[in-house]
């Protein structure tokens, strides 16, 4: 197979993994036919098993009573406070593009490096965006002398950060929240992969500050299709959330699906337990073959090497898809695999990459 030299990254653009499309256009390939081992994602190649839910679902408009149930489940699943408020929405990405529109025009701090949709979201609605390499000391960094010249400042964190999966403490983000503004300033912190870790999360935190946690249920239950995620924050800014989503969100058979899914605890702690043994496999296998492992998560680990653009042809010529990252050309990202087959397969790949040097 030759890789089609014309498709090359373009730096002004935002790329994601998964759409395998684009991969067999790199290949030079018509379509995406045939067996792909697709790591390009963060998302559980082991997914929640998809229980027959009525076929009268995918007729109706979904219905208060499924909305409710899911939302009392995801409630559950996540310890969200009583005095806190939570929306569903269509995947987590729809939240990162719609909070951006429920506040003026401010100063924004976003932690990374990290998920790029988060600054293309702020920059695209106007804010100020500020790209910050850890957590800075307070939110607000302008000078104030009385209230009446108070500016909102935001703070965007991905925890655990995508790709090198670090994270930031409880007891540091409380920190951080006791030197900001009280009424003025806001901690927005994106979850996405804090289902392997959810003793670290910050929900608790969005029942007495200015905090709103982002929750994505695709990536830990392996389910993305289905666009389902949630926001957990103050009640105002989630009234104001709703707004902006309309009346269905969210399809029914997703509502019915998830509502199982967030209630069996038993698939989800052995699968917490599952992954843990995947990645440690993986570790050994991306050790053996001399590449460094910069962070990660259970689900994706992140390797730096100066081979990363290289490494991602040559897997790819092996229908192996990874994710690199235009702005870092040293890293490469790859899912956790979960079957012995698929294990294989990369290794494969790994040996004929070292052997080609």
């Amino acid at each position: 197979m030759n890789i089609n030299p014309e498709k090359k990254p373009d730096y002004r653009q935002v790329f994601h993994g998964g759409d395998l499309s684009k991969a067999a256009e790199l290949l030079g390939e018509p379509t995406a036919e045939g067996d792909w081992l697709d790591l390009s994602t963060g998302i559980n190649l082991q997914a929640y098993p998809v229980p027959n839910i009525d076929q009268g679902l995918w007729q109706s408009l979904p219905d208060q009573h499924l909305l409710s149930k899911c939302l009392e489940q995801a409630r559950d699943y996540y310890s969200v406070p009583s005095t806190a408020a939570i929306a569903v929405v269509g995947g987590s990405q729809m939240a990162i593009q719609l909070l951006p529109h429920l506040f003026t025009r401010t100063d924004v701090t976003i932690v990374g490096p990290t998920y790029s949709e988060h600054f293309a979201s702020w920059n695209r609605a106007g804010h100020h965006v500020i790209r910050h390499d850890s957590l800075p000391p307070a939110i607000s960094t302008v000078n104030r002398q009385d209230d009446s010249e108070l500016i909102s400042s935001i703070c965007v964190l991905v925890n655990p950060n995508n790709p090198d999966g670090r994270l930031i403490s409880h007891p540091e983000l409380e920190n951080f929240l006791s030197n900001s503004h009280p009424q003025n300033d806001w901690l927005i912190i994106d979850e996405a992969f804090m289902d392997l870790k959810p003793e670290w999360s910050a929900v608790d935190l969005t029942a007495e500050s200015n905090s709103i946690v982002l929750k994505s249920f695709g990536k830990f239950f392996g389910l993305a299709g289905l666009r389902l995620g949630f926001v957990i924050g103050p009640p105002p800014i989630i009234n104001k959330l709703l707004s902006l989503t309309g009346p269905w969100p969210v399809n029914g058979p997703a509502l019915k699906i998830s509502a199982i899914a967030l209630g069996d605890r038993s698939w989800q702690d052995a699968m917490r337990k599952t992954l843990i043994n995947c990645s440690h496999l993986l570790d050994r296998l991306l050790r053996d073959y001399d590449l460094n492992i910069a962070g990660g998560t259970n689900l994706f680990r992140l390797i730096e090497t100066d081979r990363a653009e290289k490494l991602f042809l040559h897997l790819l010529q092996h229908k192996i898809y990874t994710r690199r990252f235009n702005r870092f050309p040293t890293w490469l990202r790859l899912g956790v695999p979960h079957l012995a087959s698929q294990f294989s397969r990369l290794e494969n790949g790994l040996s004929t990459f070292r052997n080609s040097r």
